[in-house]
């Protein structure tokens, strides 16, 4: 068996146990918080940072990889060090205004400690791009199984923060991420620190950074599709009444946990196919290989949607019916739930066909759809 093939299995293996973990985090998080004001306050305050840090690393994960294959560590410093400028800029501006405007704005002044939720919220989006940038740069040397190893960090301080602190309340929650963040950092410091650094222009390469991140601005754009639903349900959620937005974050759970199951196998084969069609110019089996996988994706999320809406109570009770999440909760989120696995079928499709779009180069046009869905 080649190293490739060795890297790829275990590579599978760990993202499933990742998968695992951050499915157990979510368990935890409802038997402890169940639905109600607190929780209702934690996924409304969190929507627009992590929507944000959402849109930014799944445009770093679509492009930076292949940016950083041909270029020195030296260059990946550079890098880091202009991203970490330009992330911190924008915690200090969106924290400010959270903190003297829309905490306000949102009717959330009387929370406990929404202050220090807040703080610790935007350092959670600081630390996910810096993590972000750390991964591709590991994955683009085929230090494949690091960054995966790594990701767990956030959401196993989460489950143990959430278990030992939950008296604190949501804020458990985020701190555990920031201390898991931290962390992976911290180790890929000292994995750095163990590294050689090769002498590179600098002068060359802030123009290569500043390139890269200029040409970046349609990627940003057309990843609002995928990552525009939490401040959505927030927006809406928040005009339904007390716990509406723990209903449809629950919900969303369900939602993503089922779509990275019929994502990933037709990303991992086809998209690769879809490249190296591309690239070779072979328009018809490009056309053909995208037209297929659609109609695949397609088929398994409504088989999925129909199973998910005739079982919707069953699947909410044994997910998350235990502790503080009650059997009203569990009624409301399996009552959300089928018209959600109807979205699904065709939020899957889109996102697709934005994988195929994706082995092209982005365009004004292709972020233009990004913007609509927004």
């Amino acid at each position: 068996m080649s190293s490739l093939v060795k890297s790829s299995i275990l590579v599978s293996i760990l993202t499933l146990v990742s998968s695992v973990i951050s499915f157990l985090n979510q368990v935890i998080i409802a038997s402890n918080f169940g639905t109600g004001h607190d929780m209702d306050t934690y996924l409304l305050i969190t929507s627009f940072p992590f929507l944000i840090s959402g849109v930014i690393s799944s445009a770093f994960s679509f492009s930076l990889i292949p940016h950083f294959v041909s270029k020195p560590y030296n260059y990946f410093k550079l890098f880091l060090k202009t991203v970490i400028g330009y992330s911190f800029l924008l915690l200090i501006f969106f924290w400010s205004l959270y903190h003297f405007f829309l905490i306000e704005y949102f009717e959330l002044e009387h929370f406990p400690k929404i202050n220090l939720l807040n703080l610790i919220v935007w350092l959670v989006f600081f630390c996910t791009i810096i993590f972000n940038v750390i991964s591709c740069y590991f994955t683009s040397k085929s230090k494949f199984v690091l960054p995966v190893i790594l990701n767990f960090f956030p959401f196993i301080f989460s489950i143990l923060s959430v278990s030992l602190y939950n008296y604190i309340g949501v804020s458990s929650i985020v701190m555990g991420l920031l201390v898991g963040y931290v962390i992976a950092i911290l180790i890929s410091i000292i994995v750095f620190l163990k590294k050689d650094i090769s002498v590179f222009e600098i002068k060359k390469s802030k123009s290569d950074v500043f390139s890269y991140l200029k040409s970046l601005r349609f990627t940003i754009f057309a990843m609002l599709t995928f990552s525009v639903f939490q401040i959505v349900d927030a927006f809406w959620g928040k005009r339904l009444g007390e716990s509406a937005i723990s209903y449809l974050g629950y919900s969303q759970r369900i939602i993503i946990a089922i779509g990275a199951l019929v994502i990933s196998g037709p990303s991992a084969v086809l998209i690769p196919r879809l490249k190296n069609a591309y690239s070779n110019g072979n328009l018809e089996d490009y056309y053909k290989d995208s037209s297929m996988v659609i109609k695949l994706v397609f088929a398994l999320t409504s088989f999925a949607a129909i199973i998910g809406s005739f079982f919707s109570y069953d699947i909410v009770k044994i997910m998350f019916q235990r502790g503080n999440f009650t059997e009203e909760s569990t009624k409301n989120v399996a009552g959300i739930l089928p018209y959600m696995l109807l979205g699904m079928t065709f939020m899957l499709s889109v996102v697709i066909s934005f994988r195929s779009l994706f082995v092209q180069k982005i365009s004004f046009k292709t972020s233009l759809l990004g913007v609509f869905t927004f």
